[in-house]
């Protein structure tokens, strides 16, 4: 999908709306196109696109920044420690070619995913570091 393409057929409107639209017009696209089939398509919208019909965006996935706390309950009843999570309001990183910078800009954000998230180069290292036999007790080097 071209950076600023447009698509046919797809009008604004408020909220979830136009962005449905716009994934339902997309699928046939896609699959007539040929993408791997382990692609899943992250697709986010503004709550009102800013383009008449709107336009979208091929983006990568932006860095949300959280800002939670771990709190330990020191007066929980009972052996085991308590804790809660509280969640700040997130913000992000503003960074061209990301989806928070398409929402930002009225447009529908669709980012391309994979499913598989597993780091090959850190599972072949964690492999050979287990396979030395050094982290259980009685285990030989």
């Amino acid at each position: 999908m071209a950076g600023d393409r447009r698509l046919p057929g797809v009008r604004g409107g408020l909220g979830f709306r136009a962005v449905a639209e716009f994934a339902a017009r997309l699928v046939p696209l896609v699959t007539a196109e040929g993408f791997p089939r382990d692609v899943l398509f992250n697709i986010n919208g503004p709550a009102r696109p800013a383009h008449d019909p709107p336009r979208a965006r091929a983006t990568r996935l932006g860095r949300r920044i959280y800002n939670d706390t771990l709190d330990l309950h020191e007066d929980a009843p009972g052996p085991r420690r308590r804790y809660t999570i509280y969640g700040g309001t997130p913000s992000y990183h503003p960074e061209p070619g990301t989806d928070f910078a398409a929402i930002e800009d009225g447009e529908i954000s669709v980012t391309p995913l994979h499913f598989e998230l597993t780091d090959e180069a850190g599972l072949e290292a964690l492999t050979r570091l287990l396979a030395a036999g050094t982290l259980m007790p009685g285990e030989a080097a």
